[in-house]
């Protein structure tokens, strides 16, 4: 099943998630529903994880502490428990849909 989901689909899903929820936020027309706001959380923390695995990939520079692996790993729970809580809502399905990305590529 993880073969089927591309990092680079679902950081993009992610960023638009992001940001047509900062661009509703600076409009301030409605305030966003719960679903909305943590459907945000869930795509801000895949992109705070995805990043930090990138840095423990690539970047040699970073020092890893066993507290931050931790803490990351913490993120990564919270952010599927949250998930959980939404994913049967259709703005979620959309997002879900969305990591899988152009069925052409």
């Amino acid at each position: 099943m993880s073969r089927l989901f591309d990092h680079g689909n679902i950081r993009k899903a992610s960023d638009k998630v992001c940001t047509d929820f900062n661009r509703g936020m600076k409009k301030k027309l409605a305030q966003p529903s719960i679903v909305s706001r943590k459907l945000n959380t869930v795509a801000e923390n895949f992109l705070k994880i995805q990043q930090a695995r990138i840095d423990a990939d690539y970047v040699t520079t970073s020092k890893w502490t066993h507290d931050g692996a931790l803490e990351l790993a913490q993120l990564a729970s919270k952010t599927f428990d949250t998930w959980c809580t939404i994913r049967e809502e259709p703005e979620a399905q959309a997002y879900l849909v969305a990591m899988f990305g152009n069925a052409r590529q």
